[in-house]
Parts: structure tokens; C-alpha cells; sequence
């Protein structure tokens, strides 16, 4: 019975770290690019990430005021709307809480 429990809640924390780690590797391409504007394509060919996806990702970072929308010629782009130190400062929140989590998770197994 603990074995089912467990094998769910742990499958539940892989989705919910899946879908952190796909914003973090947002993140890190626009630390990368600070000043691109960028498609989905863009990324999800760079970081090898499933297109459907990563424009839920985006979608939650523009609500956030991380990145921003622009269409131009029918074409949407995006762009960074932080400057690269803010970004820094949430990519290494993002790591530590990240971190502290996966900790957590581990002392509780144990």
C-alpha cells in the first residue's frame, strides 16, 4: 500500500520538476541571448524541448512580466522584459528553492 502512495507522489514531483526544469532552461537561453528576440522554434530546436510545451512555459513567463510578446510581419517573437541581473538573481532563487525541494523530497524518503 506505502509503495503505490509513494511511486504517486514521486511521479507527481518528477511532472512538477519536469516542468520547473523546462523553465529554467528558458531562463538560461535568455541569460544566454539577453537582447534576441526569439519564436518558439527558436529555443525548442536549441534546448531540444517539445514545442507544445515549452509555449506553456512562455505563456507563464509573460504573466510573470519575465518575458514579453511581439508580432511582426505575422511572426510572434519574444524578448527578455528583465534585465540580466534580475534574471541572474531569478535563475539562482529558482536553483535554491529548486535545491531545497529535491532536499526535502530525499529526507522524506529516507
Amino acid at each position: 500500500m506505502t509503495e503505490c502512495v509513494e511511486s504517486e507522489v514521486l511521479s507527481g514531483v518528477h511532472k512538477n520538476y519536469e516542468h520547473n526544469l523546462n523553465i529554467l532552461r528558458v531562463l538560461l537561453f535568455c541569460m544566454n541571448y539577453p537582447k534576441l528576440r526569439f519564436t518558439t522554434e527558436c529555443i525548442a530546436v536549441n534546448q531540444g524541448m517539445d514545442r507544445v510545451v515549452l509555449e506553456q512555459e512562455i505563456e507563464g513567463l509573460i504573466s510573470q512580466g519575465i518575458l514579453g510578446r511581439r508580432s511582426d510581419s505575422g511572426i510572434t517573437y519574444y524578448c527578455l522584459n528583465r534585465t540580466k541581473q534580475e534574471l541572474t538573481e531569478l535563475t539562482q532563487e529558482f536553483l535554491r528553492d529548486w535545491h531545497s525541494h529535491k532536499i526535502g523530497v530525499e529526507v522524506s524518503r529516507g
